[in-house]
């Protein structure tokens, strides 16, 4: 076959494939319009999904309010009104440097009616022929009171009495005691043997610088 014939073929194949390429697409525009009609008519469409609702944020905790704590109103000073009475005089205390004036104590009641006018005297000179305990008793002015009853005992148990003397010898009393070393104890008493002083110690020949006294002075004063 000669080159022409070829070319002649393929020429008229080209014309074929033409035309029928032409048939096709003008084929496929008016069918598939109506295609598509008759597919949805037959096959319904696809519902569209709802959207979806908005997401609701759950409600915040309340912030409970700040309640001021309520102040109290500051009082207003309110002037006195004068009511034309004259204010009443305050009597005028003692300054507070000044030193109260106080009342004299008064003078303390002694306990004894009678007391002693003096410390025991111990007398070395007079000649021990004998031993005494003796003296004076006075009042208050210091004048020899008569009839006051003396009591002595000493540490063995030993008793003696004495009273104050009249006379020339107004106011003096005096016991006789022993000469061996001994300690007494003499009082005023009244006559039932009520003290009406404090007792007095009267050592007697005991050791110390008057060890060698025979005679021991020891007066009394009334007191009131």
């Amino acid at each position: 076959m000669s080159r022409r014939s070829y070319a002649v073929a393929f020429l008229v194949i080209l014309v074929v494939f033409c035309l029928g390429a032409y048939v096709g697409i003008s084929a496929s525009i008016t069918v598939l319009p109506r295609l598509e009609a008759l597919f949805s008519r037959a096959v319904p469409a696809t519902p569209t999904p709802a959207p979806l609702p908005p997401t609701v944020e759950p409600p915040a905790t309340p912030t409970p309010p700040t309640i001021p704590t309520p102040q109290p109103p500051t009082p207003t000073p309110v002037r006195p009104t004068p009511t034309g009475q004259p204010p009443t005089p305050t009597p005028a205390g003692p300054s507070p440097t000044s030193t109260p004036t106080r009342p004299p104590s008064p003078t303390p009641r002694p306990a004894h009616l009678f007391e002693p006018a003096g410390p025991v005297r111990h007398d070395k000179e007079q000649a021990c022929f004998a031993n005494y305990i003796r003296g004076t008793v006075r009042d208050a002015q210091g004048t020899p009171l008569e009839g006051v009853r003396i009591y002595a005992y000493d540490q063995w148990g030993n008793k003696a009495f004495a009273t104050s003397k009249g006379g020339v010898d107004l106011g003096q009393w005096d016991i006789v005691i022993g000469g061996t070393p001994d300690v007494w104890y003499v009082m005023v008493v009244d006559n039932a043997g009520n003290a009406l002083s404090p007792v007095v110690e009267v050592p007697h020949r005991q050791e110390g610088p008057d060890k060698d006294a025979c005679w021991h002075w020891l007066d009394w004063k009334r007191t009131r």
